[in-house]
C-alpha cells in the first residue's frame, strides 16, 4: 500500500534534463519544462532519481524535485492568520507548504481537540489527490527538519517511530474528512 510507483513529483522553477543514464554526460532524452509533473519509478542511482515523463522514463537530478527544493520558512504572502496559537515546527510546516504549494489557500490550525487544541497539528486543505500526495511526502522527506512527528492522508498514517513501515491504513473514522480524504494532517512535536 501507499504511493507508489505512480507518486507524482514536481519540478523546480527551472527546466531539467531528462538523461537516458544517471549521469550528465549521457543522452538527454528531452528537456522537462519548469513546474512539469513527473511520476517516479522508486529507482535511485547517486544524486539521480528515475522517472516517467511524457511516456519517457529517464534519469533527473535528485536536486531537480520538489522534495529537493530548500525548505523556505518565510512568511506567507497569503498571510499568517492560520498562525496565531501554533507552536514553532508547526508553523514553520505551514511556511514551508505555503512557499513550496501557493496553490493551497486552505489551512486549518487551532481547534477541535487533541493535537490540534495544543497548536502541534496543521491541516492542509486540498482536493488534489496528487498535490496532497506531494505534499505528504515532502513532510516525510524533511521530518527530521521540520519535527514533524506523523503526517495522515487519505485514510493512511505515516509515523517517525514507524517510520520503517511506511504508510499505514487507518480505521474508517465516517466522513472524507474524518478519513483526511481532503486533507494533509501534519503533527509534530
Amino acid at each position: 500500500g501507499g504511493p507508489g510507483p505512480d507518486l507524482h513529483l514536481i519540478l523546480h522553477d527551472d527546466a531539467a534534463d531528462l538523461y537516458n543514464m544517471p549521469d550528465a554526460t549521457s543522452t538527454v532524452v528531452v528537456v522537462m519544462p519548469p513546474d512539469a509533473k513527473v511520476g517516479i519509478t522508486g529507482e535511485t542511482s547517486g544524486d539521480y532519481t528515475q522517472v516517467v515523463y511524457a511516456d519517457k522514463v529517464g534519469w533527473v537530478k535528485t536536486t531537480s524535485l520538489v522534495t529537493g527544493r530548500p525548505m523556505s520558512t518565510a512568511a506567507c504572502k497569503s498571510g499568517s492568520g492560520v498562525e496565531h496559537g501554533l507552536q514553532p515546527d508547526t508553523i514553520r510546516v505551514h511556511r514551508v507548504v505555503c512557499s513550496a504549494f501557493p496553490q493551497i489557500t486552505r489551512y486549518g490550525g487551532v481547534g477541535g481537540g487533541g493535537e490540534h487544541a495544543t497548536g502541534r497539528a496543521l491541516d492542509i486543505m486540498t482536493k488534489d489527490v496528487e498535490l496532497g500526495t506531494t505534499i505528504a511526502t515532502v513532510m516525510r522527506a524533511h521530518a527530521k527538519e521540520l519535527g514533524v512527528s506523523q503526517v495522515i492522508y487519505r485514510q493512511h498514517i505515516w509515523t517517525v517511530q514507524m517510520n520503517g513501515g511506511g504508510w499505514r491504513p487507518m480505521k474508517d473514522r465516517g466522513s472524507p474528512t474524518a478519513n483526511h480524504m481532503d486533507h494533509v494532517h501534519v503533527s509534530v512535536y
